[in-house]
């Protein structure tokens, strides 16, 4: 019980009551009904079947009221010229901070990217360099300084600023690699992963996990979504969702023929994306260990606290920075 009145939750609920008001005051009431309702569906007490149809309402209807209160937008974009386009072959990834003051994992991540990074540049992002690689509009960086967009939101704004501009694979910070995958990317027009895990969530828009991204063309769907941003921002204070990227790709889906065929396409299913860090925990078993291993790459985090061991034995945690001092430390 004494959990509930800590100060972190107090300010969780306060921030929760925020957002519902701000959404009734400038979307649909049921808009705010279901947001609200969706995030105290994730106790415990609410079968996962109720949680999914929660979820179902809330997107379905988030993605009808930007649709229509940008229709006039999404029409004249379609004939809108796109911007010209920089042939580059280079990795972004961003960080606030520079690379040395990064968690242990988020290094470990940035060297197995350099290690595989084939013939790409990798370029990293951080508060010290953004002005040199980075042009967005001053009134954007403004609303950040007064935390009305957060960094994670700024992320999303910057990724689709660099693939409005430039031909590249954009990576979080917190992925890791052990293939060479890049390579086998010369030839294609745009991937991303395609887990089925999402696929049976039946969410459509958000089948794809748009934090690995590769694009080598000057295509509407990314132009879309950074100048959605810009004026999504210029309208409202908020966010409607946290995860306004994914409606803002799917608003291109559903809209623009070269989008559709485009994101059709997506070929890499790899199933195991997270689920090398669900067993860092579990004492060592090389031989599940091993077996997730054989995929290309991971989606991987430094939010969650890692053992090396556990009541005596080691986890398979372990074996991951074992094989990374092997092969990755020198990087």
């Amino acid at each position: 019980m004494l959990r509930l009145f800590k100060l972190s939750n107090i300010k969780k609920l306060v921030n929760i009551f925020l957002d519902f008001f701000y959404v009734i005051k400038h979307f649909w009431f049921q808009i705010a009904y279901y947001s609200i309702l969706s995030k105290f569906s994730r106790l415990p007490i609410f079968p996962q079947k109720t949680k999914n149809k929660i979820q179902d309402r809330k997107t379905s209807l988030i993605f009808n009221f930007l649709n229509s209160k940008y229709s006039d937008f999404i029409r004249e974009y379609r004939d809108k010229p796109l911007e010209e386009w920089i042939n580059s072959k280079k990795i972004w990834t961003c960080r606030r901070q520079w690379e040395k003051y990064a968690p242990d994992l988020v290094k470990l991540c940035l060297n197995s990217i350099r290690k595989r990074k084939w013939d790409y540049e990798l370029i990293i992002i951080d508060q010290h360099n953004f002005s040199q690689y980075i042009d967005i509009p001053d009134f954007i960086l403004k609303k950040v300084k007064n935390k009305d967009i957060s960094l994670t939101h700024l992320s999303d704004i910057i990724r689709m600023w660099l693939l409005k501009k430039y031909w590249w694979i954009r990576v979080d910070a917190t992925m890791f690699f052990n293939q060479n995958i890049f390579k086998y990317f010369d030839n294609m027009n745009i991937n991303s992963n395609y887990p089925k895990l999402h696929i049976e969530k039946n969410h459509e828009f958000t089948k794809r996990t748009w934090f690995f991204i590769w694009w080598k063309s000057n295509n509407r769907t990314f132009s879309f979504v950074y100048d959605f941003f810009i004026q999504y921002h210029k309208d409202y204070r908020r966010l409607i969702d946290f995860f306004l990227i994914d409606y803002a790709i799917y608003l291109a889906y559903k809209n623009f023929s070269d989008s559709k065929k485009d994101i059709d396409n997506i070929s890499l299913k790899n199933n195991e994306i997270f689920n090398l860090v669900l067993i860092f925990n579990n004492h060592s078993n090389k031989k599940i260990y091993d077996k997730i291993m054989e995929n290309w790459f991971f989606k991987l985090t430094y939010k969650m606290k890692f053992f090396i061991s556990k009541n005596w034995e080691f986890t398979n945690y372990w074996n991951f920075i074992k094989e990374y001092n092997q092969n990755y430390k020198n990087y």
